[in-house]
């Protein structure tokens, strides 16, 4: 699944901030 979240956060930059707080 980290993978694909990978995937995302390269498509779209401003991923990062939900995965962030998914991952905490």
């Amino acid at each position: 699944e980290w993978v694909g979240h990978g995937r995302l956060i390269r498509v779209m930059p401003n991923t990062p901030c939900l995965v962030g707080q998914g991952a905490s």
